[in-house]
């Protein structure tokens, strides 16, 4: 079974990364384009949001993995990891009304 978000469809197999935290990144910002694809969203659309994404990494120096306070958009927060079917749960947050 082929899982459509699996790193093996973005990262070439076989090789070795000189730099792998790069291109972890590289392969969720191209898993991340093949979803707003998926969408139909157009690529007027996606690019600028996609370069966004690249200098913010640029101007910090950071992936969103490695700071809560400088990626607060890549981390939930911690009442929502605790319990993500909650009243703030992830999948509430997309059809819930801001609070």
């Amino acid at each position: 079974m082929t899982a459509s978000g699996a790193v093996y469809l973005v990262l070439p197999a076989g090789v070795v990364q000189l730099n792998p935290e790069r291109a972890v990144f590289d392969g969720m910002l191209e898993g991340w384009w093949r979803q707003q694809r998926s969408w139909l969203s157009r690529e007027a659309t996606i690019k600028p949001r996609l370069a966004l994404v690249r200098r913010f990494a640029e101007f910090t120096g950071l992936y969103p993995w490695q700071s809560r306070q400088v990626w607060p958009a890549f981390h939930p927060p911690a009442d929502d990891v605790a319990d993500p079917a909650g009243p703030r749960g992830l999948a509430g947050r997309r059809t819930a009304w801001p609070s």
